[in-house]
């Protein structure tokens, strides 16, 4: 009797050839953020976000096996950075990881999920050279890995531009993150892919006003101005305009989707209308 093949899987978040190096970035987190439980005074808003009964869970629960759920409530408190930055520095590992796992580690997934390290990696000597080199590592990784899965068919929670804002708000440099990008794009089996889908998203969230790009990217709002003059500056440059030319001159030759092509169309067009004005401003 004659059946049909299989339908197969889509990919999952750990199918992607950049899984492993990522969660080998993963685990040098774990061996050299800090502690494996935060501590007994562990700051949280107990006012409105938070219950003391899930405080005294988040105390007690090694950091390693804290599940999503603790690190979700964690997120949504309204404390800012806290005073004690053990606590942050063993914290972040486990955000590290659900992230790579495409797991969400807090309510909105906007962009912001990592701002609170951000703004302790801004404020203050918050990771020593060695562990911003690690937490650097696992960025350049998670824009490979989620840079490939979004060429599936399915692609994940984490899109590359999703990625762009979360990383940004994580207080890595602009400049670092856009060469990153740059080299997601330069990948020879899915780069011309992955720069079609980072069109598709960008456009999704731009118009033009007055001359100027705006971008409807909340998550840049918290943003120095000196970093959204450092993106604005890339997505003007020369070389993101060159590579998306070569894309679109190759789109008779290979099978580049039509939705990219326009996307990558109308990004061609916004080259030399974004400035730091396109991006919204930090208010608070």
């Amino acid at each position: 009797m004659r059946t049909s093949p299989p339908i197969a899987a889509a990919p999952g978040p750990t199918d992607s050839p950049f899984h492993a190096p990522l969660m080998v970035a993963v685990g040098e987190a774990y061996a050299t953020f800090g502690r494996a439980y935060v501590s007994r005074q562990l700051e949280v808003c107990l006012v409105c976000c938070m219950e003391p009964e899930t405080r005294d869970r988040i105390i007690a629960t090694p950091v390693r096996q804290m599940p999503p759920d603790l690190i979700v409530a964690y997120s949504n408190s309204a404390h800012g950075v806290p005073h004690d930055l053990d606590d942050l520095r063993a914290l972040m590992p486990r955000y590290l990881e659900l992230l790579a796992d495409d797991e969400l580690v807090d309510d909105i997934g906007i962009g912001t999920e990592l701002l609170r390290f951000g703004d302790a990696v801004r404020a203050s000597g918050f990771l020593n050279a060695g562990q911003l080199a690690i937490y650097t590592r696992w960025a350049q990784q998670m824009v490979l890995h989620f840079g490939w899965i979004d060429t599936q068919t399915e692609g994940g929670i984490t899109s590359p531009i999703h990625l762009l804002e979360l990383l940004s708000c994580g207080g890595l440099p602009m400049a670092e993150i856009c060469v990153m990008f740059d080299h997601l794009f330069a990948q020879p089996d899915f780069g011309m892919a992955a720069c079609g889908d980072f069109a598709i998203g960008l456009v999704a969230q731009c118009k033009m006003k007055n001359d100027l790009v705006k971008a409807d990217m909340f998550a840049l709002n918290y943003l120095p101005t000196a970093e959204r003059t450092a993106l604005a500056d890339w997505l003007n440059g020369a070389a993101l305009s060159a590579r998306i030319s070569r894309i679109r001159d190759r789109a008779g030759h290979e099978p580049v989707p039509y939705f990219a092509q326009i996307a990558l169309g109308i990004l061609a067009s916004y080259r030399g209308h974004f400035a730091d004005a396109s991006f919204p401003e930090r208010t608070r």
